[in-house]
């Protein structure tokens, strides 16, 4: 039997649980206002300098003031930033809806500004691409927490853009989903411990094609724990070679100063992560330093189309003593780079444990797994094409589970498409790791948001080729203990 998995089921849950409240009201804001200046219609709508005073913002209920529950609709072409300047609470959000408008903003200072507030939403936001640079929506290093940013799209100049999406610091409990940000130098950044319990899914991010010599990275998040980053398409494109452009798909680290940590117990998993740059080294899928705790890859498409034919791959170091890394279920493919597809352990006590199950690794060339340090466990794992693997003898790795130098029967290699052919030596031929890593890849998805589901046949890799998109992709039904008051 298999259940299928909506991927707004998440966001469901959390409107179930939220309590009723209590009457909310709908504002209409545009650049200098018009008619009656009341925000009841659009036509009478405030202006962006009333939107963003402060006292025309209440904690409470309070007419023709913004408060928990209430709507802001946004209309036309902005050009001041609008300051979230009050929060909502646990029985109401306020939600802030800029469908009917385009923020036509040019200079470095945030377009939309979150000082420290909470219990907001910002959803359906674009901006013109005569952007700068700097951040399009900031938390301004100010304590946020219970922020959704929805379904937001920014498309910068080709070859150029120097503008990054979103700047985290310091959001705890916060969603990011649904939006496309294309031709940035960063999708979702910032550092601090103070950044927690984040869920960046279902977005589409990809870098600038451009040369210049800075970094930038899709997601660049340090110091930050329980970061959940799935169903998305991530890019990387950046051209640029050496000085400070070690441009990464995924880069967390421990950084000097105030706020600082070791990143810990993230899970990366059904994206779909490409390498597609003309630059032949400091390009990776992945680069994680000083990492602690529990780190998780499932279900994920590892994607080498050009380029960093000297970059790193996936690679994970620095860890701290006791930690974990669990790679389960994904593809690696190698077509150009890059050189080392996955690295793990570099400088790792033997208390550091790695895991290598039901991946299918894919390699043309180059280093395929290279381990330097720490324990290695693997089982059930194709291999295919002429890589190295370094630090591990034959014997080591091809133990009596995993299949080595064995075709995994991709449908399409040259046009991309990684699924697998009926005759696959991968099919049935997993190993069972419990039921929450039965959830499979539909075949016919496409990123962002791959349909999900929970199979009964156990395959290596992260698709079920016995799936099939149903007619109608229809939510289960919410567990029991959830109740609507």
């Amino acid at each position: 039997m298999k259940f299928f998995i909506n991927s707004m089921f998440h966001t469901a849950i959390l409107l179930l649980v939220l309590p009723a409240i209590g009457i909310s009201s709908a504002y209409h804001v545009s650049q200098n206002g018009s008619g009656k200046l009341d925000g009841k219609l659009p036509a009478d709508s405030w202006s962006i300098q009333h939107f963003n005073d402060p006292s025309n913002w209440s904690p409470i209920s309070e007419p023709d003031k913004i408060s928990p529950g209430d709507t802001v609709f946004f209309h036309g072409s902005i050009n001041t930033a609008p300051i979230v300047a009050g929060s909502g609470n646990a029985n109401g959000r306020i939600n802030l809806d800029f469908q009917d408008s385009t923020l036509s903003i040019t200079t470095q200072d945030s377009p939309i500004s979150i000082n420290g507030k909470s219990y907001i939403t910002i959803r359906n936001a674009s901006w013109d691409n005569n952007f700068l640079g700097g951040y399009l929506i900031s938390f301004n290093q100010k304590s946020s927490s219970f922020v959704s940013i929805l379904n937001n799209q920014f498309d910068g100049p080709d070859e150029g853009s120097n503008a990054k999406a979103i700047d985290l610091r310091n959001c705890s409990y916060c969603e990011i989903d649904g939006n496309s940000f294309v031709d940035v130098r960063t999708g979702v950044g910032g550092d601090s411990v103070m950044i927690h319990d984040v869920t960046i899914s279902n977005n589409v991010m990809i870098t600038t094609a451009g040369t210049a010599t800075y970094e930038s990275d899709v997601i660049r998040i340090g110091d930050a724990y329980n970061i959940n980053i799935t169903g998305n398409k991530l890019v990387q494109r950046q051209k640029a070679q050496g000085g400070v452009a070690h441009d990464d798909i995924i880069q967390t680290y421990k950084k000097g100063g105030s706020n600082a940590g070791y990143p810990k117990d993230w899970v990366i998993e059904y994206n779909w992560l490409e390498l597609n740059t003309t630059s032949t080294n400091d390009k990776s899928w992945t680069m994680l330093e000083k990492v602690s705790g529990s780190w998780t890859f499932r279900g994920n498409i590892f994607v080498g189309t050009d380029g960093g034919e000297q970059g790193n791959g996936l690679m994970i170091w620095g860890h701290q003593p006791g930690s974990r890394t669990y790679l389960y279920n994904n593809i690696f493919v190698s077509k150009s780079g890059p050189g080392y597809m996955i690295r793990l352990g570099l400088g790792a006590s033997s208390d550091v444990h790695h895991y290598l199950d039901n991946n299918i690794i894919y390699n043309l060339g180059g280093n395929a797994v290279t381990v330097e340090g720490g324990t290695l466990h693997h089982n059930n794992n194709i291999t295919f094409g002429p890589g190295n693997y370094e630090g591990l003898t034959d014997d080591l790795w091809a133990n009596a589970t995993d299949l080595p130098s064995t075709d995994p029967l991709f449908t399409d290699y040259e046009n991309g498409i990684y699924t697998l052919e009926s005759n696959s030596s991968a099919l049935n031929a997993g190993l069972d790791l419990g039921a929450e890593f039965r959830h499979k890849i539909v075949p016919e998805s496409t990123w962002p948001n791959p349909t999900i589901l929970y199979s009964d046949q156990i395959d290596i890799g992260p698709f079920d080729i016995t799936a099939i998109l149903p007619e109608d992709n229809i939510s289960p039904n919410p567990p029991s203990f959830l109740t609507i008051n």
